[in-house]
Formats: structure tokens, C-alpha cells, sequence
């Protein structure tokens, strides 16, 4: 048992990290003060925004930090994703996030929702796998037996459709290896193909 230099409250070793002479409550405090507090948080997220809008060639969001402000203060889940990540002493998967709604788009004021960092990930996965997002990944079309012609969005897709391996598909469609994978004649899809899929 040691006494908290802050709070002055007698607690068990289990509540202090390590030598720190302050209890583990009082440092999150502490922390949640500075570049934890929530302007802060905010604008980290703002900054974030603009920073990969540049990146990923888009227009810089269609509001400005003030705007973005009183957004995510209004909305009754931001409290609770901040209060769950200072719980979770800073978890950076627990942090509340700006996501895009289409992630083609833009951040602008109706393609935003408030998110966790996990969730953000779990949903960018989920839109790989689903073909919502096809940036990272080609589609591909594979002909079968009867000359039918079947669209994946992407060479993983047609792997777990098909039974065909994704690299025995890539090797086809970039000439290295014969033109046949179960049964399917591979080959990536066209540009218009793509956009009649979407």
C-alpha cells in the first residue's frame, strides 16, 4: 500500500504503475488533460483529415474545425467513445474516429460517421472481403467450360468462390503461367466491366 501524491488517497500497489508515485487514475487524469482532452482529440482528427484528403488526391473537407467541433459534440456517441478510451488508459483501437461513409468520397459533411478506431479497421476489412472497397484490390473475370463468364471483384473473391488460388490467378492474368485454374479461364476484368458491377 503507498498514499497517491495527487489525490492524497491510501491505495494498493496494483493501483500504481510500476515507481510512479501517482495513482494510475490520477495520471489518466492528468493525460486526458493535455493531449488527451477532447479539443484535442478533436483537432488531432481534423489534422488527420486533411492530411490524408492530400494524400488520396480528394478535395480538403467541406467543413472547417469548428464545424467538425460542434459535429462530434452533438453527438451523444462521442462522449461514450471518449470516456471508454480514457478507461481504457489511451488504447489507441478505443479512440473515437472519422470515418467516410463512401470511402470513394470525400470528407464532407454528409459522408461522415463516428466511429471507434476498431470499428473504423474491422469496417475497412469488411469492405475489402465484400468488394465495398476495390481500391487494393483487381477484379477479375473467369471463364467457365460453357463460355460464361463470371466477375470477382477482386482475386481473393474468386479463391473462395472457385477453389482456384489467388496466386495461380494473378500468374494467368499477368501471362507467367497457362490460361486455365479450375476449370476457369482467368483474365482481369475490364474498366467497364468494373463499373457495370458497381
Amino acid at each position: 500500500m503507498k498514499i497517491c501524491r495527487t489525490c492524497k488517497v491510501e491505495k494498493s500497489d496494483e493501483d500504481f504503475k510500476g515507481r510512479q508515485v501517482d495513482c494510475k487514475d490520477c495520471m489518466r487524469k492528468r493525460r486526458s488533460r493535455g493531449h488527451h482532452s477532447i479539443g484535442a482529440v478533436i483537432a488531432d482528427i481534423y489534422r488527420g483529415q486533411i492530411a490524408r484528403s492530400r494524400q488520396r488526391g480528394h478535395d480538403l473537407p467541406d467543413y472547417n474545425l469548428i464545424w467538425l467541433r460542434d459535429w462530434l459534440k452533438g453527438q451523444p456517441l462521442f462522449s461514450i467513445l471518449y470516456n471508454k478510451w480514457v478507461d481504457a488508459d489511451f488504447d489507441k483501437w478505443e479512440k473515437p474516429s472519422v470515418d467516410r461513409i463512401d470511402d470513394y468520397k470525400g470528407y464532407t459533411k454528409d459522408n461522415i460517421q463516428l466511429m471507434s478506431w476498431r470499428e473504423n479497421s474491422d469496417k475497412a476489412k469488411e469492405d475489402r472481403v465484400t468488394g465495398k472497397n476495390n481500391k487494393a484490390s483487381r477484379a477479375v473475370v473467369g471463364t467457365d467450360k460453357d463460355g460464361v463468364d463470371h466477375y470477382f471483384h477482386s482475386m481473393h473473391e474468386a479463391e473462395r468462390r472457385t477453389g482456384a488460388l489467388a496466386l495461380n490467378i494473378s500468374n494467368i492474368c499477368n501471362g507467367v503461367r497457362g490460361k486455365t485454374a479450375k476449370g476457369y479461364k482467368w483474365r482481369y476484368a475490364d474498366e467497364h466491366e468494373v463499373k457495370n458491377e458497381e
